[in-house]
């Protein structure tokens, strides 16, 4: 049996978030995001690297949704130099920033909507260059994938998966999202797909980010892109689609080596290919595995399963080659992060538009966090850069503070055995 007592002294529960906040300076966050952006009207009080930061620390609080802003506005009505905004306007800031959704019709009448936000994919490059997360100059590795959100949104359209909500394309490079482009669900990945590396790239090379190699699955498989990648030098790994000559050849394969991959069996080949009808040849590498069933393949007159990798890679191994294109997995662990630990889905607006600022602005907090674990894991005990949020929060961002005022100084006093106060801070 426990007694309870109550106190009624002003304090906050989550004061490794102040300290969080306060190194946000380091990045000079407030000038990077509102010289990007512009400043709102001044009636409305908030700036937009305000919003952003009530957002992030509401994230890092454990907050699932925009609404979750609110309980911190009580809590932090003491800091002495940050006032945490409403979650309206936070949603009001989401209509501010969107663009206007581009519409597109194809031949047999499928309308598709697309929102591309340049000034918030901008941002969110900006934003990994002054944390560091990427360096101008490096030869990067660029995955891309479209990503289902299911949601019930006005505008959502049903998805191939026969669920509504939105399947976005989402550029990551490493553990990291570098661009996204708002289509909604009835947009499959390969349509449109060269003008959305298009417009990747070309941001990519505006802020000198180099891509030196390119991963994708079957939906890249298309002879604009492929013709877009070389132009761009870029390496690329590419998921084939068979097809009947496809099959035919890889059937007719004679030498194949046997590896072991995550444990398991894998046979290789590779040979020459000319896709598309054309004229240039390139390197395929062949995986093959026995059928469960034993049904024998009309076209590769054999009971084997095929998967093609096209490659304009002349110089790594085929085992080389296989184990980098199936590392492609781990940067989908990407979407899992976006979804759970930021958010991706309480999508808080009923407009694709909207919702693409509010995806970026998560992708932002993403790199952040990224960042500030980076920051802190050499004076926090227990943090390492592997944790997810909700790991971060129990070693970091839990923690009860208390605002005093001494020597004409506004101090956070934190009750804990964590040394905060050895983390430097901009000066």
């Amino acid at each position: 049996m426990i007694k309870v007592a109550l106190s009624s002294e002003k304090m906050i529960c989550n004061a490794g978030a102040a300290v969080a906040l306060d190194l946000l300076q380091r990045l000079d966050f407030n000038e990077l995001v509102d010289g990007h952006l512009g400043n709102r009207v001044k009636l409305f009080g908030y700036d937009y690297s305000d919003i952003f930061k009530s957002h992030f620390i509401t994230q890092l609080s454990g907050g699932s949704c925009v609404e979750d802003v609110q309980q911190l506005r009580e809590a932090w009505k003491e800091h002495p130099g940050f006032k945490v905004c409403s979650s309206d306007t936070v949603l009001r800031s989401l209509s501010e920033l969107k663009a206007k959704d581009s519409v597109f019709k194809t031949k047999t009448g499928v309308t598709h909507y697309f929102s591309f936000n340049t000034k918030m994919n901008e941002l969110l490059l900006k934003v990994l260059l002054k944390s560091k997360r990427l360096q101008p100059g490096t030869p990067y590795t660029l995955d891309y994938d479209n990503v289902i959100t299911e949601c019930e949104k006005y505008d959502a359209k049903f998805t191939y998966k026969k669920t509504q909500g939105y399947q976005c394309g989402v550029a990551t490079i490493g553990n990291l999202p570098v661009y996204l482009e708002g289509r909604n669900g009835n947009s499959n990945a390969r349509f449109r797909m060269k003008e959305t590396l298009e417009n990747c790239l070309g941001l990519m090379k505006k802020e000198k980010v180099v891509v030196s190699k390119f991963r994708s699955d079957s939906a890249a498989y298309q002879q604009e892109v492929i013709e877009l990648l070389e132009a761009e030098n870029i390496t690329f790994y590419i998921r084939a689609i068979s097809s009947e000559t496809l099959k035919l050849q890889m059937g007719n394969i004679k030498e194949w080596t046997s590896i072991r991959y995550n444990y398991l069996p894998v046979e290789l080949a590779e040979m020459e290919y000319t896709p598309f009808g054309g004229d240039e040849k390139y390197r395929i590498i062949v995986q093959r595995k026995k059928k469960s069933n034993g049904q024998t393949d009309a076209f590769s007159a054999d009971a084997y399963e095929y998967h093609a990798i096209i490659t304009t890679d002349t110089t790594s191994t085929p085992e080389e080659i296989f184990a980098f294109y199936n590392q492609r997995g781990s940067s989908e662990k990407v979407f899992d992060v976006l979804n759970n630990d930021f958010n991706w889905n309480h999508l808080p607006s009923s407009f694709l538009a909207e919702n693409t600022v509010y995806m970026i602005l998560c992708c932002i907090s993403c790199a952040l966090f990224e960042w500030l674990k980076d920051s802190v894991k050499s004076y926090i005990s227990g943090i390492q850069q592997k944790h997810r949020l909700k790991q971060f929060i129990y070693r970091f961002v839990t923690a009860a503070g208390k605002w005093i005022r001494q020597g004409r100084q506004n101090i956070l006093k934190i009750f804990s055995d964590r040394r905060y106060d050895l983390i430097p801070l901009k000066t």
